[in-house]
């Protein structure tokens, strides 16, 4: 059931390795770990190797990958058993999409569709833990197509980027979002942060 499955993602990761002692367990070293992998360990336990150093150092983004977790176990005291670590290529999120991996979560992909889009079938992957979520995208996807299909089109093509201000409390936050809901105050301000991108 979805309730399970969303219990068991959220099962903690970090174990305790003194609990796993009472329970009559040691938490087990990893065995790939060599005693070169060792050394680099202890140095990032130590504070001599940035972590984040590893992929570009070693040239293996699943050693380094693996190295950070053990180094993390040695930091911590707590494993991180039930987080998958191989089956994962590490080497493709590198710059991309996540830094100083340790491993990986597995969720369902299920698929909803086809939605039927500017003429073409489309079937759309949808990774999730909501139940009902794929299914009632499927109706949607079902309706679409029974009314004709959809059509889109493209008002504009860009990135959006709003400014970050920093505020001594919240009521001055406060303050300047009444200040900026003023359509002249905006104006104002949005020709101050338009003439360049740092203040």
């Amino acid at each position: 059931s979805a309730a399970r499955l969303w219990s068991h993602l959220r099962a903690p990761f970090l174990t305790d390795a003194s609990a796993a002692g009472e329970h009559g367990r040691t938490p087990e070293k990893n065995p790939e770990v060599t005693a070169e992998d060792e050394e680099i360990i202890s140095s990032v336990v130590a504070g001599k190797t940035p972590s984040y150093v590893l992929e570009a150092r070693l040239g293996d983004c699943r050693r380094a990958a693996g190295i950070r977790r053990e180094a993390l176990r040695g930091i911590t005291g707590r494993a991180l058993e039930g987080l998958p670590l191989d089956g994962f290529d590490y080497a493709s999120i590198v710059g991309q999409c996540c830094e100083l991996p340790v491993g990986y979560v597995q969720l369902p992909v299920g698929v909803a569709g086809p939605l039927v889009l500017d003429g073409r079938e489309h079937y759309v992957p949808m990774a999730t833990t909501e139940g009902c979520l794929v299914a009632s995208t499927s109706r949607g996807c079902k309706a679409i197509a029974q009314s004709g299909g959809a059509t889109s089109v493209v008002l504009r093509d860009g990135m959006t980027r709003a400014p970050v201000v920093r505020l001594p409390s919240a009521r001055r936050a406060a303050e300047l979002r009444a200040f900026l809901e003023e359509p002249n105050n905006f104006e104002i301000i949005a020709l101050v942060f338009n003439r360049c991108s740092t203040i």
